[in-house]
């Protein structure tokens, strides 16, 4: 096997695998711990295969998110405030510093709430389970 494949199998298998462990932990009944309201806005193609701070491999198509302070693992329900669509997502990663919105989400979870032309859409946070890192 080449190293491409093994990689596309990784990524494929770490896919199914967030997203079967937000339904089986996470139903929309959970009460959050702390919830925070703001605007989020998606990276996607160009990080795709790199290393996140945390020292997971990115994928544009997982579940997760960039926040600047949330403790790597922590686990977030993203509300859309302006249709009410939502997802959960694993922090992995820290946003640029420039950043105005809250959190960064991977492409794959900001069309799970916005359309991806929208480009920055006004949300809720809400912290379900706290990270260890």
């Amino acid at each position: 096997m080449t190293h491409g494949f093994k990689q596309k199998i990784y990524i494929v298998l770490s896919c199914t695998l967030s997203v079967l462990l937000s339904y089986i932990y996470f139903t929309s009944e959970d009460k959050p711990l702390e919830m925070i309201t703001g605007t989020a806005t998606y990276y996607g193609e160009f990080f795709h295969g790199k290393v996140t701070t945390s020292g997971e491999v990115y994928n544009m198509n997982d579940m997760t998110a960039a926040h600047p302070s949330f403790p790597f693992g922590t686990i977030v329900r993203i509300v859309n405030l302006e249709n009410g669509n939502n997802v959960i997502v694993k922090i992995n990663d820290r946003p640029r510093t420039d950043r105005k919105s809250r959190i960064d989400l991977s492409k794959g979870a900001f069309k799970e709430i916005s359309d991806i032309d929208s480009g920055v859409v006004p949300i809720r946070m809400e912290v379900l389970r706290w990270g260890s890192k």
